[in-house]
């Protein structure tokens, strides 16, 4: 869908790269959910001609003689200043054109009918028309490959889901342009995931770490006070719901072996709370050590005590129902999982209660979702495009991400606003997670990475193997895949 500025233009962000599985455990081409009967060929050239199309529209806005435009769009100009009207595309001088993902996500001013006053006034401040290209989570990787691959300046921004690693050759590097205003009011690591090669690319719109949640009910019938805050203690509370008839004490979706939100994932937070890491300076396995042992080892350990379907259910939807309704008593997730965990309680009655990763022997690091806003290299108006992603983070439209499409902010004076916080309590416990480090460790062939140490580890919370053999198998598993 192409949307202009003639137009007004929850599934958790991590979505895209969470179960691109087929029959089998293949990788399943994402483009086969919009297009189950035509082969890889027919989605490449339907792909192509769609970006030519929009390149060619670009580039006629671009030629377009700016007293020409002037005169088209003078009257409707400033209607839309005064937010009374639409101007059509090309009736301003400067041009950007954008690829974004469309709802549920975390999108921009000027979709659908989120944030068109916002927009408006920062467009009519730079004489500047924008262009959305709104594409479904899912396409976005093939649709952002097909641009590049025309070598055109096709879009200034994209929107992207974890394939800086990729995709860094066209893109350029950004964090050396953010402002110092805009960076002391991110998140610490907040680059982290967002970098390549000691680069970064990339910057995240909303905050979305793991976080733990417990159900106060359940707590209390138990006698326990607050959420664990060790790793011993994780393993203790959660023994006191072993049953019967059936343990209840944790449940996760570790029936997905890959992407982010599978049981890699949940084995990277622990590996990072052991103070280990994934990869050395050379880019290859790091993790076949102590603290990726340990991490192994917890999850061994919290099995007994986790819902008998763990490890075959990969829905993270269907586990947050099951929180909601007293199915266990502990859940770590993302907070896009908030509103269904608690089925829309009112602020201060819910049951579910976010909190702070436990601390592992090292620190309460945690994983993200690796959604960011990207800046191409074909870019011909850079600054610009620049000023509109600052814009995207600024604090008003952080704070309207939030009362308007229920994404919380990556600003963290957004985060302590005490308006947000008085809607959910996931804020000030983010507030608190985005102070320690956290990471999801994305590199090149990232699915294809996460499947297989995903596999192994599996195995190894099924008791087919230690927690040292599934690390060394795969270890080498994953080399062929780095390069």
């Amino acid at each position: 869908m192409i949307q202009g500025a003639s137009l007004f233009t929850h599934i958790a962000p991590f979505s895209a790269i969470l179960l691109r599985l087929g029959a089998g455990g293949k990788l399943r081409n994402a483009w086969n959910v919009g297009f189950p009967t035509l082969d890889t060929g027919h989605r490449t050239r339907i792909a192509s001609l769609r970006l030519k199309q929009i390149r060619d529209k670009v580039m006629e806005m671009r030629r377009l003689d700016r007293r020409r435009l002037m005169k088209m769009g003078a009257a409707a100009g400033t209607g839309l200043a005064l937010g009374h009207g639409v101007a059509p595309v090309g009736a301003q001088a400067n041009q950007l054109t954008v690829l974004t993902a469309g709802r549920p996500e975390p999108r921009p001013p000027g979709t659908y009918d989120y944030g068109n006053d916002m927009l408006d006034i920062w467009k009519f401040d730079r004489d500047t028309a924008i262009t959305y290209d709104i594409r479904p989570l899912f396409s976005i990787d093939q649709v952002s490959q097909a641009a590049f691959d025309t070598g055109a300046p096709v879009y200034d921004l994209l929107y992207n889901s974890a394939m800086i690693p990729e995709f860094s050759p066209h893109l350029q590097e950004i964090g050396s342009r953010l402002p110092d205003e805009l960076v002391n009011d991110l998140a610490p690591a907040q680059g982290v995931s967002m970098s390549w090669e000691g680069q970064q690319y990339g910057v995240m719109p909303t905050l979305s770490l793991m976080l733990l949640f417990y159900n106060k009910n359940l707590f209390d019938e138990k006698g326990l006070t607050g959420p664990p805050t060790t790793w011993d203690e994780l393993k203790g509370f959660a023994a006191e719901f072993q049953g019967p008839p059936f343990p209840i004490g944790m449940m996760a979706p570790w029936g997905a072996p890959a992407g982010i939100g599978g049981v890699t994932s949940y084995w990277m937070a622990f590996l990072q709370q052991a103070g280990g890491v994934m990869w050395d300076e050379a880019g290859q396995p790091a993790f076949d050590d102590a603290p990726g042992v340990d991490a192994l080892q917890l999850m061994i350990d919290l099995m007994p005590s986790m819902t008998g379907d763990t490890l075959s259910n990969i829905d993270t939807t269907a586990v947050a129902f099951r929180m909601q309704y007293d199915g266990m008593a502990m859940f770590m997730t993302f907070p896009s999982s908030w509103e269904v965990m608690n089925g829309g309680a009112a602020p201060g009655t819910e049951k579910v209660i976010p909190a702070v990763m436990p601390k592992g022997p090292e620190n309460n690091a945690t994983v993200n979702a690796v959604d960011g806003w990207t800046l191409a290299s074909t870019s011909q108006n850079p600054d610009l495009a620049m000023q509109l992603l600052e814009f995207y983070l600024s604090p008003e439209v952080q704070k309207r991400q939030w009362t308007d499409l229920g994404w919380l902010p990556a600003r963290l004076s957004s985060l302590d606003d005490p308006e947000i916080q008085a809607t959910t309590p996931v804020a000030a416990v983010l507030r608190q997670q985005a102070e320690l480090p956290f990471d999801s460790f994305v590199t090149r062939n990232y699915m294809e990475i996460t499947l297989e140490i995903g596999r192994e580890i599996q195995k190894a919370l099924r008791g087919e193997q230690t927690a040292s053999q599934a690390l060394s198998t795969a270890t080498e598993a994953i080399r062929p895949l780095l390069g």
